[in-house]
């Protein structure tokens, strides 16, 4: 087919990094056209170009956005002591398809207790104790256009160490989306997120990234690039739309808090289109 179009001993881009691409049959395409053309590494060529969204993906992202709100509606009802995690999960998945929405493309990691600090997903999802700590890192999707919220409930009393790192986690989060402007590079942001964990008081407990780039995505993950991490030199520009997540992993207490939120970047700023609760959820029960 290549060559019906002319392909023969020309230059043709290919995309290594995909998913669906495996070491296996990378080799293969390589064998496959040795000889006959060259094969360069285009993977940044489309990745670019999906960067900055149009208006018709910035209305999908937001309608996406309002799903994963009411997800988070439905778990703030549901998520008390003796209730199971998995029927939690459940309900949120059941609201955003009602919405019309579409399932988002890596299953959520949602934890409670000591499986808080996993922030991976697993499986056996058990139940709420009593005093718990319950993490959700929840993302929905309309036309498979994806946004994400991050955040942590507790049942019974709060211990005092969660408010403070709520407190870490709300200041951190406004600090980057501050600092998420055109003009800014998305490792600026992280070392923004870098500067208020540790003036907080929680160096060697939050992750080395602290978000990434949101789109239109496919199985296995919603994620796609740039993550924002330490010295990522993308320059940001309005209309990127950017999952911002603070984490704090407290192995040495048990402790677990997060927040997180989906932001468009506009000329002034950044837009939030979902939304990330300002005050510490504590669920009595």
């Amino acid at each position: 087919m290549v060559e019906e179009f002319g392909g023969r001993g020309q230059r043709i881009g290919t995309e290594y990094h995909a998913y669906g691409l495996t070491a296996q049959r990378g080799k293969m395409i390589d064998a496959a056209f040795a000889g006959f053309c060259e094969l360069t590494d285009a993977s940044d060529l489309v990745r670019l170009l999906r960067l900055v969204k149009s208006p018709a993906e910035l209305v999908y992202l937001r309608q996406a956005g309002a799903l994963v709100d009411e997800a988070c509606a439905v778990s703030q009802r549901m998520a008390v002591p003796g209730a199971a995690v998995g029927a939690i999960y459940g309900e949120m998945m059941s609201s955003i398809m009602r919405g019309d929405g579409d399932p988002s493309a890596s299953p959520w990691p949602m934890g409670a207790g000591e499986e808080a600090l996993l922030v991976r997903y697993h499986t056996g999802h058990g139940e709420i104790a009593p005093r718990d700590q319950v993490q959700f890192e929840i993302a929905a999707a309309y036309r498979h256009y994806h946004a994400a919220l991050m955040y942590v409930i507790l049942t019974g009393e709060p211990d005092p160490r969660h408010r403070r790192m709520f407190d870490a986690c709300t200041q951190a989060l406004e600090a980057c989306e501050a600092a998420l402007q055109p003009g800014n590079t998305v490792g600026e942001v992280f070392t923004v997120h870098a500067k208020a964990m540790t003036d907080a008081g929680y160096a060697g407990h939050f992750l080395n990234a602290c978000g990434y780039t949101m789109g239109a995505t496919y199985p296995p993950t919603w994620m796609d690039w740039p993550m924002v991490y330490a010295g990522e030199p993308q320059v940001l520009a309005p209309n990127m739309v950017f999952f911002l997540h603070m984490i704090l992993l407290d192995s040495d207490t048990g402790l677990s808090m997060s927040l997180g939120e989906t932001v468009i970047i506009t000329e002034l700023g950044c837009e939030p289109i979902s939304h990330a609760p300002r005050r510490l959820l504590v669920a009595k029960g």
